[in-house]
């Protein structure tokens, strides 16, 4: 093998890591904002303030993490996402 195929292969290899490692985020992201997602269900139907504080809490936890999460994530997607994230903060 000769050392420009090496390189590309190397490059390769790396672009794969990025990918996988990226994918893996964006489902953690994908799970978090489902959990944001059934909290606000649960809050709709719920009749206890106390309840409501715990799920407005766990919301917020999740929302933080799923902001956290994109900043591995492309410069093209990473405004996208954070930008819903935001308005998701805001209400």
């Amino acid at each position: 093998m000769t050392h420009r195929q090496e390189s590309v292969r190397a490059a390769a290899g790396g672009r794969l890591i990025e990918s996988t490692a990226a994918y893996s985020a964006l489902q953690r992201v994908e799970l978090l904002v489902t959990s944001v997602s059934d909290r606000l269900q649960q809050i709709a139907g719920a009749y206890e303030t106390d309840g409501v504080r715990v799920h407005v809490f766990r919301i917020q936890q999740a929302l933080a993490e799923a902001r956290q999460l994109t900043t591995g994530l492309d410069q093209r997607l990473r405004p996208l996402l954070t930008g819903r994230l935001d308005e998701f903060r805001g209400h």
